[in-house]
């Protein structure tokens, strides 16, 4: 938990509140609701976040244009069009999801080892956060 004053420096003259449920759900002793990432936790919510967005299938979501569909890409040749346009689909998802991040992302195929690497680097000007989101999809281990 952070102090107040940390609170006030990131997000202003309030205080810390929930901003979602973690996952997976597990119930608050003290409220009986669902426990909660605060505000003071945002990088781990926002990694949820990106990780949602590339291991959600379109259409497994009430909004069909929701996720990347990295399953369905697993599988294809590395050289194929689907796995060549992982970073557009990825950068595309974020910019409509996530449109408050500033970020990069690095594909990176290595075909020796059956891996697809994803990596987002992403910042939020506004509370000086810069961090780096890393997905390691190993063919061998699935």
């Amino acid at each position: 938990m952070t102090s107040n004053n940390e609170t006030l420096k990131y997000f202003g003259d309030y205080l810390e509140k929930g901003i979602t449920v973690k996952i997976p759900l597990e119930i608050d002793s003290t409220t009986g609701g669902f426990e909660k990432i605060n505000e003071s936790e945002i990088k781990q919510a926002i990694n949820y976040n990106l990780k949602s967005i590339i291991l959600t299938e379109p259409g497994e979501r009430i909004n069909t244009n929701f996720g990347v569909g990295i399953k369905s890409i697993l599988f294809e040749n590395f050289n194929s069009s689907k796995v060549t346009g992982l970073k557009k689909k990825i950068k595309n998802q974020i910019k409509t999801f996530l449109p408050f991040l500033v970020f990069d992302v690095k594909v990176t195929q290595n075909t020796d080892n059956n891996l697809l690497a994803i990596s987002i680097k992403y910042k939020i000007d506004s509370i000086g956060l810069l961090e780096t989101y890393n997905l390691n999809l190993d063919l061998t281990q699935l």
